[in-house]
């Protein structure tokens, strides 16, 4: 407890102390990052592998932390069982069946099933 008293303000206080404006600039951080996370895993054609890999982890976990969630288009790039990126013909088989589209992660064999949409 001694050494916290010489070392004085250095440790900052969590959240719920510092009130409502820093939760909401925290929040708009994350917002930040998801968009700028979002733009990494649409741009997979351009971008080395593991980074697109490393960007949809990040977004699964900043998406838990702080309840910022990216939009569907980004979201269905990423295997939430591998917790890895889901790029077409590199790691992932898309096939369409009976009006759903049909989508299986080739690292973990996950099969994810969406309907199409009609217009």
């Amino acid at each position: 407890m001694e050494l916290l008293k010489k070392l004085g303000n250095k440790f900052q206080k969590p959240y719920h102390e510092l009130g409502e404006n820093m939760a909401k600039n925290r929040r708009k951080n994350a917002q930040i990052a998801v968009s700028q996370l979002s733009s990494i895993m649409l741009r997979y054609n351009e971008i080395d592998l593991e980074i697109v890999d490393s960007a949809a982890r990040q977004l699964i976990s900043v998406g838990k932390r702080h309840g910022v969630r990216a939009n569907s288009e980004v979201t269905r790039l990423i295997c939430r069982f591998c917790k890895k990126s889901l790029i077409p013909a590199k790691n992932a088989r898309i096939r369409i069946n009976s009006g759903r589209i049909v989508t299986t992660c080739i690292r973990c064999n996950r099969v994810y099933r969406s309907k199409i949409s009609q217009r």
